[in-house]
């Protein structure tokens, strides 16, 4: 890895923490010059500004959960009812700051809408192959409509995460575990 690369992870890695601490609106470019040791020009050298800085966090954040959504969906490996598993226990990896954060984000930028949107629809389509495979494969209900259940999935997965990210929801391991045994029985082929 060059300095460069490793002094912009530095900054996107620091970036990152100061922005789920205190909030994007709450976090000035100064504090993250003292906070990472570099000098303005250096902070500027790397990212033409904080509204920079703050769409490649966000770039980071959904590209890593996206790149987990597909590691669990491609391991086939797996049964389709363990994928799923992993799938409703996926929040549980994220910090549910990313959520406020985000939500700064729809406010400011329609990049991050944008990109979050694409998220969620890649989330469906990969929801929906899963199933689909799991019919294929003899795991899931032959009739069931896969698109539908797919946003029903997807929309039980990230609801969670979100209403844990906004505090009063504790316990969100087994609220998740319970969304999944719930879904499972709904989509299971009656033979299993």
């Amino acid at each position: 890895m060059t300095e460069r690369s490793s002094i912009r992870k530095r900054i996107l890695a620091t970036a990152l923490e100061l922005f789920l601490e205190k909030g994007y609106g709450a976090v000035s470019v100064r504090e993250m010059i003292e906070t990472l040791g570099i000098s303005k020009g250096g902070f500027y050298h790397h990212y033409p500004s904080k509204e920079a800085l703050f769409l490649a966090v966000v770039e980071e954040a959904l590209a890593r959960w996206s790149n987990a959504v597909s590691g669990i969906t491609a391991n086939t490996a797996l049964s389709v009812e363990s994928r799923l598993r992993q799938l409703f226990a996926s929040p549980l990896e994220r910090s549910g700051s990313y959520y406020g954060l985000l939500q700064e984000g729809f406010r400011e930028h329609d990049y991050v809408r944008t990109r979050t949107n694409g998220f969620v629809r890649e989330l469906l389509r990969q929801c929906e192959e899963l199933l689909l495979e799991g019919q294929r494969l003899g795991e899931v209900r032959d009739f069931l409509d896969c698109e539908a259940w797919s946003f029903q999935i997807a929309a039980t997965i990230e609801g969670a995460a979100l209403l844990a990210s906004l505090g009063g929801v504790s316990g969100l391991k087994g609220h998740l575990k319970g969304c999944f045994e719930n879904t499972w029985r709904g989509v299971k082929a009656l033979a299993l």
